[in-house]
């Protein structure tokens, strides 16, 4: 009886493939969030060698807020990514939602001091160039863990996965959001807001359009 069973266990599993374990999510965190520094470093270190402050001689109160605004706003978001990504992380994914909320009402409020206090500026070529400028120094640092993060979704069983990959889309921007705050000397409250406060929309689509292109799904999405 014992053998008959011992063969029936073997002809059953034998075309399944073996169960990966997928990395704890603090160490994909950690991967993503280095990467990142480590592209932004190389990103400011670029800058200087062209003469660039690091940082400019005077922040404002909207700087400072969009700071921590996008910082919050993009540890909350990469929380509830990768979260999202595996059954069963409700918690996780509730304080990543409720980080979300947070850096989305702080760069609310940093939006709203740029439109109380609005500088006006000429709208052209230059500033078309500037604000372009801005958008892609964001953007690029955050590609490479950007792809990280497609990835491991792909790893994962995500329920709606569109959203996690736009949640890991606004987490990368968001960080590379800034040098961009901390050193852009370009005035003028529109390209404050285009170029740098609303970075992490804008930009994020662009990264999320790369995402989706990566994003192969190896399991079924989990439906709740």
């Amino acid at each position: 009886m014992s053998g008959r069973t011992d063969q029936l266990i073997r002809e059953l599993t034998r075309d399944v493939a073996p169960v990966r374990r997928l990395p704890r999510l603090g160490q994909v965190a950690l991967g993503v969030v280095g990467t990142a520094a480590l592209l932004i470093a190389i990103s400011l270190a670029l800058a200087w060698t062209r003469g660039q402050p690091l940082v400019k001689p005077e922040l404002l109160p909207h700087d400072l807020l969009g700071v921590l605004g996008h910082l919050v706003l993009a540890g909350g978001a990469l929380g509830l990514g990768l979260a999202s990504c595996i059954p069963g992380r409700e918690r996780t994914q509730r304080a990543g939602l409720w980080g979300l909320a947070a850096g989305a009402a702080l760069t609310l409020t940093a939006t709203t001091v740029v439109l109380v206090t609005w500088v006006p500026g000429a709208v052209g070529i230059p500033f078309l160039r500037g604000t372009g400028w801005c958008t892609l120094t964001a953007v690029v640092p955050a590609l490479v863990p950007a792809v990280m993060l497609a990835l491991f979704a792909g790893r994962g069983a995500p329920a709606r996965p569109l959203l996690t990959l736009a949640c890991g889309a606004v987490a990368t921007v968001g960080f590379a959001t800034l040098p961009g705050h901390l050193g852009c000397l370009r005035e003028g409250s529109l390209h404050t807001l285009l170029g740098h406060m609303l970075v992490p929309v804008s930009g994020g689509l662009l990264v999320l359009g790369l995402m989706r292109l990566l994003y192969r799904p190896s399991l079924p999405p989990v439906r709740r």
